[in-house]
């Protein structure tokens, strides 16, 4: 046998047996579905009292490291991603969101962080958000700060 030919099927099955073992010892557990309460209490420096639930899926993806899938428990959609790395006792979360308004035409898309108290799964957050009217076309931005609390999840947590 040639070989290259001998080497080429060498470096083939050393490889196909480097990805079945990495595809092994990275999959990842689905851990289940968590809620929590996101209580906004200032937005653009201005004291409010807004209040709504999200749920997530949880993923952990090994080690320090989970990824969550959800959406808020409001009218028209809105979808949520988050990345949580546990660093000592606190779950660091960065999320982004996205919306679509049926009715108007508009959207929001935002971005945030939370720092979540592994004893309690709670902690403060803050959000950064914009806002597109297309009727006229305006963009509006809006930062948001408020609390993140674990809550059991609703019985109907299915969109309004």
């Amino acid at each position: 046998m040639n070989t290259l030919l001998l080497r080429s099927r060498i470096l083939d099955s050393i490889t196909v047996a480097l990805l079945l073992l990495l595809a092994e010892t990275a999959s990842a557990d689905y851990l289940g579905e968590l809620c929590w309460t996101l209580h906004i209490t200032e937005r653009n420096e201005v004291q409010t009292d807004e209040s709504y639930v999200v749920k997530f899926g949880v993923t952990h993806m090994g080690d320090d490291y989970y990824t969550l899938q959800g959406y808020a428990l409001v009218e028209d959609p809105t979808i949520l991603q988050a990345a949580a790395v546990v660093i000592g006792d606190t779950a660091h979360l960065h999320f982004s969101s996205s919306e679509y308004h049926p009715d108007d035409l508009s959207r929001d898309i935002a971005i945030g962080n939370a720092r979540l108290s592994l004893s309690t799964l709670s902690g403060p957050f803050f959000g950064l958000n914009t806002f597109y009217d297309p009727m006229p076309p305006t963009f509006t931005d809006s930062l948001a700060t408020g609390t993140m609390t674990l809550i059991e999840c609703p019985q109907d947590s299915s969109l309004n």
